[in-house]
């Protein structure tokens, strides 16, 4: 999410920042003469327009829109804005005042998130249980923690897919998802991770579940791809009761060490290591 883009006052400001910040849909810096070329205007009345003294009418406002790649959020404040300025009535200007608060108070509690990392929805959300049910949600999670997942939501999107082989309508739903849980948010048109590890407590009402749903989803991912890279072994062994204390610890060691190594680096792309150790 770009926050800057939620300070601006009125609507000619914010069409005057998207000129000035943004990249069309075609991934293209405009300048004024070519705004107006795309809304349909002379270059003058877009001047006129930005020094108050006239206004778009809703197909230009439209066209606008069309010609930028605005998420949920930079959409329904560029809407209330619009209809700010068009407005006549003192009532409904009041209460759209009252709606570009609020939408630009949720992206300051976005921004916040980024920044802190605070905790998100209760353990009844309907999105949460998802996201431990459906891997794929913290797959695509851990994904854009990474370096080498691109430098703009398009390519991200893009990359990703191809990655999991996943359709593009689901991917786009758990990045939803993902943004309402405020586990993720877009900045400079890039998905950021705000909180970034949501690994689960062992006294965790999910935690069986999870782990039994996700040892599943990995023998069926290796399958259906086989030619991943893996480190795979399975053993059935015997011990002493003495050796069997010593083999705890390393298991223990080797969790812990591979959690340090995951903290200490920029990561490049995303593992999965599922180990079971139990007696019979």
């Amino acid at each position: 999410m770009d926050f800057s883009y939620f300070d601006q006052e009125s609507y000619s400001d914010l069409v005057l920042y998207i000129l000035k910040e943004k990249k069309n849909v075609e991934d293209v810096s405009l300048n004024k003469k070519q705004l107006s070329e795309k809304l349909g205007l002379q270059q003058s009345h877009l001047s006129r327009f930005f020094a108050g003294e006239v206004f778009l009418n809703s197909d230009h406002h439209y066209l606008l829109k069309k010609e930028y790649d605005f998420n949920k959020d930079e959409s329904e404040f560029l809407d209330c804005l619009y209809d700010i300025s068009k407005t006549g009535l003192e009532s409904r200007s009041a209460e759209l005042l009252k709606k570009k608060k609020a939408i630009r108070l949720n992206a300051k509690d976005a921004k916040k998130s980024l920044q802190t990392g605070s905790n998100v929805e209760n353990l009844n959300s309907e999105n949460l249980i998802l996201y431990y049910h459906q891997p794929y949600h913290m797959i695509v999670h851990m994904l854009l923690i990474c370096e080498s997942i691109g430098s703009s939501t398009k390519l991200q999107e893009k990359l990703i897919q191809e990655k999991l082989g996943i359709p593009q309508l689901y991917l786009v739903q758990i990045l939803e998802r993902l943004r309402d849980l405020k586990f993720i948010c877009i900045v400079n048109n890039k998905y950021q991770v705000a909180k970034p590890a949501m690994h689960l407590e062992k006294s965790s009402p999910f935690q069986k579940t999870y782990q039994a749903i996700m040892k599943n989803f990995s023998q069926n991912y290796l399958l259906q791809f086989p030619d991943k890279a893996i480190q795979n072994y399975s053993v059935t062994f015997t011990l002493s009761d003495k050796n069997m204390e010593q083999a705890s610890s390393l298991f223990l060691k080797l969790v812990k060490d591979l959690q340090d190594l995951s903290l200490h680096e920029k990561p490049d792309n995303c593992y999965q290591f599922n180990l079971d150790f139990f007696k019979y």
